[in-house]
């Protein structure tokens, strides 16, 4: 039996138990880093010296289409996806068992760090935009720092901030439930995409979460003067024609419109997830329970948000520092 083969098995056996979103991204993880190299590979032939060859191969080609190495993030998805088709073949085609640990190939490469959270004055250009729209009007780009301000100030992924409808927000206890989430499916088999509107990552993702008083009344003010309904962030065309309010805004439309607003503010080296970053990171910084910090990012434990979300900005790092100058004086 052919690898591939068993390999488009194993998505076959997958795709009742996944969501269509993690199936499309299994099968184009497949195609992509897996399938290239694994052609005419028999099975039998698939052990520990093969997959160190992979392993290497996989960290080092140029497969994506920007010509660059595959990040480390894709290369792990590549190897989480192999060993559960192993264990797939173990079971159900009785393959040799053995266990395999994936090594990352050591990157020597001077890169620049990119900040995971944003500073301060940083977060104040945007927050000092924000009400500068909000003086102007001008609903198209009020339709680009709402979202941002709604994610800076209460942690959604941008999926979630997609997927926000009206009748989601209370005006009055200035909370949001957060039902679902959408974004586009690239359908892989048919090379298709289409909009995909789903219940949120995890069970815990269904949750309430608070923002600004001021933010609200400015939606709530956004709402009646525009008179829409359906999905708060649609796209540009549906609103401006005010026929067709079921079109969320496309995340992609949604990080353009972000890259180009962080351009105009000088704010460089940050992406739109780096919103929910910051607002971990600030949270704790003022003292928040790291649980309820949790709970409002919709994390399924504690230490997610403690190890992946939560970093310290200069100023803690200067706090440090500063105890330290202190005792040196005082010699």
């Amino acid at each position: 039996m052919l690898f591939n083969d068993l390999c488009y098995e194993w998505l076959e056996w997958k795709k009742p138990f996944v969501k269509s979103k993690t199936y499309e991204t299994y099968y184009g993880t497949f195609v992509n880093q897996i399938e290239p190299f694994f052609k005419k590979v028999r099975c039998s032939s698939v052990n520990e010296d093969f997959l160190d060859k992979y392993s290497v191969s996989v960290q080092t080609s140029t497969l994506n289409r920007f010509n660059r190495r595959p990040s480390k993030n894709v290369a792990s998805k590549a190897f989480q996806v192999i060993k559960s088709i192993i264990s797939y073949g173990q079971r159900h085609h009785k393959l040799r068992y053995f266990e395999y640990k994936f090594q990352y190939v050591k990157d020597e490469s001077v890169r620049e760090i990119k900040p995971l959270a944003m500073s301060r004055p940083d977060q104040e250009k945007i927050i000092s935009y924000f009400f500068e729209q909000t003086k102007i009007n001008d609903p198209k780009k009020l339709l680009v720092i709402l979202p941002v301000m709604v994610s800076l100030t209460s942690g959604l992924r941008i999926g979630e901030v997609c997927g926000l409808r009206w009748e989601y927000l209370d005006f009055t206890q200035c909370s949001i439930k957060i039902i679902c989430t959408a974004g586009l499916l690239y359908d892989h088999e048919n090379k298709t995409e289409k909009l995909l509107v789903t219940s949120p990552k995890t069970y815990k993702s269904q949750r309430t979460v608070f923002i600004p008083e001021i933010l609200m009344n400015h939606l709530k003010m956004f709402k009646t003067e525009h008179k829409v309904e359906g999905y708060i962030f649609q796209r540009f065309k549906d609103f401006e024609n005010g026929k067709d309010f079921e079109n969320p805004m496309r995340q992609d439309m949604l990080r353009r419109r972000f890259n180009t607003l962080m351009k105009h503010l000088e704010i460089t080296g940050i992406h739109f997830h780096t919103l929910r970053h910051t607002f971990a990171t600030q949270a704790i910084e003022e003292g928040i329970n790291p649980k309820t910090v949790s709970e409002l990012l919709g994390h399924a434990s504690v230490s997610i948000t403690l190890d992946r979300y939560v970093h310290p900005s200069e100023e803690e790092k200067r706090k440090c520092m500063n105890i330290y100058s202190s005792l040196v004086k005082n010699k």
